[in-house]
Order: C-alpha cells, then sequence, then structure tokens
C-alpha cells in the first residue's frame, strides 16, 4: 500500500495516507479510509466527504493549506 510521497525535508519516503473522520461531540471516530494517492489531493478529499454525504463544519490540519 505504501507510495513514495513528499515531506517537508525533501526526503522521497514510503507513505500511506489516510482519511479519518471523528464524531464532533463524541470525539468518536466515524469514518477510516486509505487513500490510494496524495492526501494533499483536493478530489481525494471531496471523493471522501461525497462518500459519507458530509455537509458540515470542516476542519483540517496544515497540509490542506
Amino acid at each position: 500500500m505504501a507510495q513514495a510521497g513528499y515531506n517537508p525535508d525533501h526526503v522521497i519516503l514510503p507513505q500511506i495516507n489516510m482519511a479519518l473522520l471523528m464524531e464532533f461531540n463524541r470525539y468518536m471516530p466515524v469514518f477510516l479510509r486509505y487513500i490510494v494517492k496524495s492526501a494533499r489531493d483536493g478530489k481525494s478529499l471531496r471523493t471522501v466527504l461525497h462518500e459519507v454525504k458530509f455537509n458540515d463544519i470542516l476542519v483540517l490540519d496544515m497540509g490542506f493549506t
């Protein structure tokens, strides 16, 4: 599953990208999925959000800025 990916030190390392969605009120994981392409790919994010029929507040880490 691991594919070569980018990191801040410009070292090519095998990476596995995952999407994890948490339930806001109870802080419980409700969705976990392996992402084939780079996690920075906006299309991957849209696919995951469409898959879970998401229509609420979205909080992302710095990798999506």
